[in-house]
């Protein structure tokens, strides 16, 4: 046999003994980059069990509780803070009998000060003698209220500076004023006193509700029905 013949035969057997061998038998290649020079060998990451990712998220968050006694002492807090307010909401804006028997006597002095004070500019005959009646009235009552006063434990007193009765009274003064400089201080006049009356009359009502003193109330009523006439006919005044 020549050596031509030699050389395909072996050629041939190479082919058919790599034809039947396992792929997995086979040399592969090497795709890693090659490595530089002092460069640490990177660890290679195992895949994550699906099993410890689902144990992960299921797993219960712990909640950390309140003490109860805290709780109850928040709680407590809270409804006094209420009850405080509630209170001063109630209460708080409400007179004492002491100040309510002091608030109409402190009415009582200021409307006889502006009846005094008015009479002089009063036009009418007719609401002069009205008005003259309500400042004899008015001014036996200040010191009837003083006597009495001792009966129900009572001081009274003067009104303060800054009392809402003298602000009133100084509005109403300077009220009067322009109408008596546009020449019409009767009507005017005529018509504030009687709301001055009607408000006069109401503390009146409040304070002999009040009392205990059969001698107090026994005067408020008559000074409640004195008031009603005179308040009639300064209603009724036309000029």
């Amino acid at each position: 046999m020549s050596s031509l013949n030699l050389y395909l035969c072996y050629h041939l057997c190479l082919n058919y003994m790599s034809m039947n061998q396992d792929p997995s038998q086979l040399p592969q290649p090497n795709y890693t980059e090659p490595q530089q020079p002092g460069q640490q060998p990177q660890p290679v990451q195992q895949p994550e069990n699906p099993m410890d990712y689902l144990n992960s998220i299921s797993a219960p968050t712990k909640t950390k509780m309140i003490n109860p006694l805290f709780l109850w002492l928040g709680i407590g807090g809270v409804l006094l803070i209420v009850l405080v307010l509630a209170s001063t909401l109630l209460f708080g804006g409400r007179e004492t009998g002491v100040e309510r028997y002091n608030n109409l006597s402190f009415r009582i002095q200021s409307l006889q000060a502006l009846t005094k004070s008015s009479s002089k500019a009063i036009k009418s005959s007719k609401l002069l003698a009205i008005n003259g009646s309500l400042s004899t009235i008015l001014n036996s009552a200040v010191p009837e209220l003083q006597k009495l006063s001792a009966s129900t434990d009572t001081k009274v007193a003067k009104p303060v500076k800054d009392s809402p009765l003298l602000v009133e009274f100084s509005t109403l003064s300077a009220k009067l004023e322009d109408a008596r400089l546009n020449v019409r201080f009767d009507t005017t006049y005529a018509r504030e006193v009687s709301y001055q009356i009607s408000k006069l009359r109401s503390e009146i009502k409040i304070v002999t509700n009040e009392t205990r003193s059969a001698g107090l109330k026994l005067y408020l009523e008559t000074l409640d029905t004195d008031l009603k006439n005179l308040n009639e006919q300064f209603s009724t005044f036309n000029g």
